[in-house]
């Protein structure tokens, strides 16, 4: 289009001098005649009409000049539109061409980039898309988890909220089956705490006094791994480490071989010690002064004097009891020390009685009662105490222990004639429970 402006504009300029020579080359017209009228009227000079003659002559030429030029100029314009017309026929036409050309480069240039534009958008949307599955597979993991954990964390609340509730039943369970123990309510004190073992196992207390009842029933595998519960790793509570020395002895009282008797017996021992190391005036499930053990494990050992001082130390710990007397007087009887060791059968028949009488049900006081009233020479009073105890359910652990004591009693040349058919019943009622557990079984 630059091109054409320029032509247009260089055939405007060369007209102009064709303008005014064709101007200057037209002939001026013949001057045209006036007709003078003269009235007959009025009288005018001559100079006068010429003069108006020379001015209207004037007026005609100017005329002709302003008409001349007029033709002119639409000469120059129509030569100049001819050119022009060409000019534009020509420079339109190639530029119709070009801006074809031009216009298909732009398309295809323009295709090209939308093209390109198009492979940028679609890898830009397929990699969006793409990282929009990725961002939803994380969310609904993210998702996943946060439904996982809050299913967790509800049942964790709840599992605690039942470990809390089963903790305290398994405490008011423990308290309702210490009453039990002390009114040596065996059997009722054992579905008692069992039941509180079985809410809450991790209660320590419950396992030890569960331990303690085992003992009595000899259960003594269940004792033993029942007492090991209530002293989780490695620490020492004493009543459970010196029970577990008791169901110890007691295992190896069961075995023939004096190695394996020993093994146990040495085990025990340590537990014991250790236990009185830690609580001088520890005591067992029924009262008794830890002491009171270890001495009866040295009398089965028979090292008498080391018995002697452990059972010395329990009645210290204990005056109220009986049982560390009742020892102390077999040992006497042993030593032949006969007046010292009816003084402590008669302490024994005195405390013994006595307690009795608020707790009739109490095995271990009986047999007791039993012994001292044989080394008083109340045989009668003896086999009273002893038909009490058999006219209803006994239990094992107190009679065996009533029985091995008893049999030391009689080897003592001092033992009275009456505890040798004492000692044959009970042992005979003795052989009618393990039959019945055999049986049961």
């Amino acid at each position: 289009m630059r091109p054409l402006l320029v032509l247009i504009a260089a055939c405007l300029v060369l007209s102009l001098p064709a303008r005014d020579a064709y101007a200057q080359e037209t002939p001026s017209p013949s001057p045209v005649p006036v007709a003078t009228a003269v009235a007959a009227t009025e009288a005018v000079s001559a100079e006068e009409v010429l003069a108006r003659a020379d001015e209207i002559s004037a007026d005609a030429d100017r005329a002709m000049t302003t008409v001349n030029l007029m033709l002119g100029f639409l000469q120059g314009a129509g030569l100049i539109l001819g050119v022009l017309l060409a000019a534009a026929a020509v420079v339109g036409l190639r530029s119709s061409t070009s801006l074809r050309a031009e216009m298909r480069e732009e398309l295809e240039k323009a295709t090209e980039r939308f093209e390109k534009m198009l492979a940028e958008s679609q890898s830009r949307l397929t990699d969006s898309q793409a990282r929009l599955v990725a961002f939803e597979k994380e969310a609904e993991d993210e998702l996943g988890r946060m439904r996982e954990y809050g299913e967790t964390a509800t049942s964790s609340l709840s599992a605690s909220q039942q470990r809390v509730e089963n903790a305290v039943n398994a405490l008011t369970l423990v308290q309702l089956g210490k009453l039990q123990i002390e009114n040596r309510n065996w059997v009722s004190a054992q579905r008692t705490i069992q039941a509180a073992y079985n809410a809450d196992p991790t209660n320590r207390a419950a396992a030890y006094y569960l331990g303690e009842l085992h003992i009595i029933n000899r259960d003594l595998d269940k004792a033993i791994e029942l007492l090991k519960i209530a002293q989780p790793d490695g620490e020492v509570f004493p009543p459970a480490e010196a029970a577990l020395a008791f169901a110890l002895r007691l295992q190896g009282e069961r075995f023939d071989d004096l190695n394996m008797r020993n093994h146990y017996y040495a085990d025990a021992e340590r537990r014991y010690l250790r236990a009185l190391d830690i609580e001088r005036a520890v005591r067992d499930i029924h009262d008794q002064s830890v002491w009171a053990g270890l001495g009866a494990l040295y009398r089965r050992q028979r090292r008498y004097d080391d018995a002697y001082r452990c059972y010395d130390q329990a009645e210290k710990v204990t005056p109220y009891n009986s049982y560390p007397l009742i020892n102390l007087a077999i040992l006497l009887l042993h030593r032949g020390e006969t007046g010292k060791a009816q003084e402590h059968f008669r302490t024994v028949v005195t405390i013994s009685e006595r307690r009795l009488e608020s707790n009739p049900m109490d095995e271990w006081t009986r047999y007791d009662a039993i012994t001292g009233n044989l080394g008083m020479g109340n045989a009668e009073r003896a086999r009273m105490h002893l038909n009490h105890i058999l006219s209803r359910s006994p239990s094992r652990g107190p009679m065996e222990s009533f029985i091995s004591g008893l049999r030391f009693m009689i080897e003592s040349k001092h033992a009275p004639a009456e505890a040798i058919d004492l000692l044959t019943e009970v042992e005979a009622r003795l052989a009618e429970l393990s039959a019945a557990e055999v049986a049961e079984n």
